[in-house]
């Protein structure tokens, strides 16, 4: 064994430790990616049902009254007709506008019980979407789990080589040594964003060995 063998041997080495940490990394900032995705999906789905259920409110609220002077129908609000309005007027008029005000209550009842109901739709879609955007807890737990999975099989070879370290002087040894480190690694992944994170830092993997192309 030579000082050029060992030397490349802790380059090697050296090198690997250096690129396995920024596979790490990588897939570490892709797992806070998505948790910050999550929460700013949740977050906006929240705020479309609060916005959706004034927008309804408002709606149920409003009903139409005829305009004398246009003819056309403007927004109405049962608070437009007060005790005011029935005093001075004849026993007809006070009956025709008390009858007026109950078809409206009714008319008004009506569209609350319709913008409930197409609340309720609403509501259904938009907790859907929360229920998709919290589904993601899985895919986020496993990435984790895959990510600290890596870390302790590094930390493994770390020890053999340690406790080998006159064999470990030997570049071939290395090399045959982070093959198996990074097969590892590879066949603990689930998801191709994964796969797509280690092809980026160690190269895709030909046939069914990872490292014949790393």
């Amino acid at each position: 064994m030579t000082k050029h063998d060992s030397y490349l041997a802790a380059k090697i080495l050296v090198d690997f430790i250096r690129d396995f940490n920024l596979l790490t990394e990588l897939q570490l900032l892709a797992v806070r990616h998505l948790m910050r995705q999550t929460v700013e999906g949740v977050m906006n789905t929240v705020s479309e049902m609060s916005e959706c259920a004034d927008a309804k409110k408002r709606q149920a609220q409003q009903i139409l009254r005829k305009n004398e002077a246009g003819g056309d129908f403007v927004p109405f609000l049962l608070s437009d007709l007060g005790d005011d309005d029935l005093k001075g007027i004849s026993q007809d008029q006070r009956i025709e506008l008390l009858e007026a005000k109950i078809r409206r209550s009714g008319g008004l009842f009506s569209k609350h019980m319709k913008a409930i109901h197409l609340l309720s739709a609403d509501m259904q879609e938009l907790v859907l979407s929360v229920v998709g955007s919290l589904s993601i807890d899985d895919v986020l737990g496993q990435r984790l789990t895959h990510a600290m999975a890596s870390i302790r099989i590094l930390k493994a070879a770390l020890s053999e080589v340690i406790s080998k370290y006159e064999m470990y002087q030997q570049p071939q040894e290395v090399k045959a040594l982070r093959n198996r480190v990074l097969n590892a690694v590879y066949t603990t992944y689930t998801s191709e964003d994964e796969r797509e994170v280690f092809h980026r830092v160690f190269g895709k993997p030909r046939g069914t060995k990872v490292l014949n192309a790393c």
